[in-house]
Formats: C-alpha cells, sequence, structure tokens
C-alpha cells in the first residue's frame, strides 16, 4: 500500500504526524506531497523536505508541488493506494481517481473551508464523532441555508467516526522526560495558559482591555460609538479589569497552590509582556509532532484558555480545564462552537469549568487547584460527545479505511 498526505503547512503534521508513523507500522510506502514555499513570508508556517526528513529520515518520500491543481499530476504519475488531507478532493482534483481520497476534520474549520459539495467529493470524510454531523447540519444551515437532508444526502455513505487523529500523539509523551528537558522543578504543579488572542481581532474590546488607569478611561470614551460598549464595560474601568489584572490573577493563583505558570503561546499573536513577565516559562510552537501544545498539556495539571481547541486536548489527556470568556468574533462557526452552554465543550462540569474574567480577577487568586480536578464520568460522557474514543487507535480507524 502507498499512501499520501498533503501539506500546506508545517503544522500540519500535528494532524498526520500519528498516521504517519500508524502507516509506516504497518510497512505501507509514505510519501508527503508539499506546498512548494506555501506562506513563505511566515517562516514559522512553511513546511520543506527538512521538516519531513528531520522527523521521519529517508523512510518518507516528499514530493513538491506549486498549485494545488499539480497534485492531480502527481497522482496520475505516482498512482497512490490512498491520499490523506484536511481538505476536500475537489481542491486538487476534478474527477475522481482509483485512489481512496480521505478528508480528516480539523475541527470547525474543516466545514468552514469546505461547502458540503466539495467534501461529498471525498470517497470519506473521518469525522471525531456522530456530534460532528450534527454541528455540520447547524452549520451549513446557518452559513449559507443548506438544508438538513440535502447535507445528510451528499455525505452518505462518506461519513466515518473515527477518534481525533492528532490525539494518538500524547502515546508517545513521557510527561516527566518534559518536565526535565523544561526545568520544572521537582514538586511543583504546573498551570498552563493559553493566554487570549487580541491581535486580528475586530472591534474594540482588545485595545480598551490592554489599557491601563486613564488610558482604558479614553480606550473607553472612543468606543461609546459601538452600541452597548460603555454600559457593558465601565465597570472593568472603574475596577481596573483588564490584561495586566488577569495575569496578575493568574500567577497569584500559580503561587497559591505551589504551581509555576507556563505559557503556550503562538508566533501570529506574539506573548504580551503583562503575561510573560509573570510567567515561569514561554514557549511557541518549537515543533508540530508531537505538537509543543501536546507536551505543555502532558505535564499541567490544569489548562487554561479562552475558548481554544486545545480545550479538546486536555480532557483526552485527563487535564482538567478552565475556559475564560471573552468577546466573540461575529463568525457563524464562533458563535456555533463557541459557546458558555453548560453541557457546551466549554463548560463541562467536572472535565471544563466556564468563568468570566471578572470572576477570575476576583476568585481565582484564592481558589484551590483541587477545585478544578476531573471526575471520571464527566470526562468520559465529553470524550464520546466531542471526541470519540481516547484509545491512541484512531490512525488505525482511518487507515483501516483504505483497505475496507
Amino acid at each position: 500500500m502507498k499512501v499520501v498526505f498533503i501539506a500546506h503547512r508545517a503544522n500540519y503534521l500535528k494532524h498526520y504526524g500519528p498516521i504517519i508513523d500508524a502507516a509506516l507500522g504497518r510497512g505501507w510506502d509514505v510519501e508527503c506531497w508539499l506546498h512548494d514555499a506555501y506562506l513563505g513570508e511566515k517562516e514559522y508556517l512553511r513546511i520543506t523536505p527538512t521538516t519531513i526528513t528531520d522527523h521521519w529520515g529517508e523512510r518518507v518520500v516528499v514530493r513538491l508541488f506549486k498549485q494545488a491543481g499539480d497534485v492531480s499530476q502527481l497522482n496520475t504519475r505516482y498512482k497512490p493506494d490512498a491520499v490523506i488531507s484536511l481538505h476536500s478532493r475537489s481542491m486538487y482534483m476534478q474527477q475522481a481517481g482509483m485512489e481512496c481520497f480521505i478528508t480528516l476534520q480539523h475541527s470547525v474549520d474543516l466545514f468552514v473551508d469546505d461547502t458540503v459539495e466539495q467534501l461529498a467529493s471525498s470517497d470519506y470524510v473521518c469525522l471525531y464523532s456522530p456530534f460532528w454531523l450534527d454541528y455540520a447540519v447547524e452549520y451549513y444551515s446557518t452559513a449559507n441555508g443548506t438544508a438538513r437532508d440535502q447535507v445528510i444526502a451528499l455525505l452518505e455513505g462518506k461519513l466515518a467516526y473515527t477518534g481525533f487523529a492528532q490525539m494518538d500523539a500524547f502515546a508517545k509523551i513521557d510527561p516527566a522526560e518534559v518536565r526535565a528537558r523544561w526545568g520544572i522543578p521537582e514538586g511543583k504543579r504546573v498551570v498552563l495558559v493559553l493566554p487570549l488572542d487580541l491581535a486580528g481581532w475586530p472591534g474594540v474590546w482588545p485595545n480598551f482591555f490592554q489599557k491601563q488607569g486613564l488610558r482604558q478611561w479614553y480606550a473607553l470614551w472612543k468606543a461609546r460609538k459601538e452600541h452597548g460598549f460603555v454600559s457593558k464595560f465601565w465597570q472593568w474601568a472603574l475596577k481596573g479589569w483588564n490584561d495586566a489584572r488577569l495575569a496578575e490573577a493568574m500567577k497569584q493563583f500559580a503561587e497559591c497552590n505551589n504551581a509555576v505558570l507556563v505559557l503556550k503561546g503562538r508566533e501570529k499573536d506574539p506573548l504580551r509582556d503583562a503575561w510573560a513577565k509573570r510567567a515561569f516559562n514561554t514557549y511557541y510552537d518549537d515543533k508540530h509532532y508531537p505538537a509543543t501544545v501536546f507536551e505543555a498539556i502532558a505535564i499541567a495539571d490544569l489548562c487554561v484558555l479562552f475558548y481554544s481547541t486545545a480545550v479538546q486536548e486536555a480532557v483526552y489527556a485527563n487535564v482538567p480545564a478552565l475556559c475564560i470568556d471573552r468577546p466573540n468574533k461575529d463568525i457563524v462557526k464562533h458563535h456555533l462552537w463557541r459557546r458558555a452552554d453548560v453541557g457546551g465543550a466549554y463548560n463541562f462540569p467536572g472535565a471544563v469549568t466556564w468563568m468570566s474574567i471578572p470572576e477570575v480577577i476576583k476568585r481565582l487568586p484564592r481558589t484551590s487547584l483541587s477545585t478544578f480536578g476531573m471526575d471520571s464520568r464527566a470526562r468520559a460522557e465529553y470524550l464520546a460527545l466531542y471526541n470519540g474514543p481516547a484509545d491512541h487507535r484512531a490512525s488505525d480507524r482511518i487507515l483501516d479505511l483504505v483497505t475496507a
């Protein structure tokens, strides 16, 4: 068997790495077809042959393409048995070939990037769990008015509920080794924070939230034309609820619980000084497989986030999560997914706690870390609903589709 993985960015390896290892473990031929110089102006996103060979050596064959249409030519020439992609077949090929084309879910972005008609061009669409078909129906109905029956009819026979393949990487991580490599003091617990993203968000709230003192009041005054903003946030300015106060509350919480504060950021939104100067250590994406964020989660006693999809990763790794509320983008995927409803992915008692920013500033410094324990039943229910099985075998279930 020959299986091909199509990659546009280095972070695609977060999704593909466990499946590549599983395919090599079966003795299959593996190739990675890489988008040559894609987003080359952002070096941290760029994927090159070295990205592959540094990890798998010569066991994985690398080929380059310059535009999506070139994939069809590679497919005709090298005749793989299967192609695995984060995108649909229609992005690369106008017609079906002899290969089995498998599209992997990459959180909510699968439905943003591809219409249901495009997804239907693939032989299989691998979703984490049945919940995501319901999400797809709701998303396509809200985004473009596609009827439920049409979504289900187009995807009939295409869907495979395989679980969350990238999570298989947790089986390869030794938390003790990561703690030693990162210099975590013996006996110290770890509070991991994935700081809130403020760069590139629309509206006036990010600017207001980063200001202090009179500057925050001035930012509030400048925002007076945004409907409802002043009435909602004047108390924040009065009480000094801002980015620095939030970071300080998190630092105090860690210190009171004999823990170190570790930050995992992303290069597109550099860690702000208010957070970095209060942290024991900070990290970006130093590697993509196993991903740096997975290593950080693996050693964490609590994962703090702001509607990040890392919430699913934390629960999979048996790490309780705290989701802190923040104003949302006015985008369909955010309205449908980033919800505070009890039972939702970001507010699931026993696994994921939800709090507002004012609550965190006022209460968290005096809160015991044990408050955020993981309940085994809640975790099992969460995984069954949002992730699929936590058995490190999602990669094998995907590959089984090739020989089905």
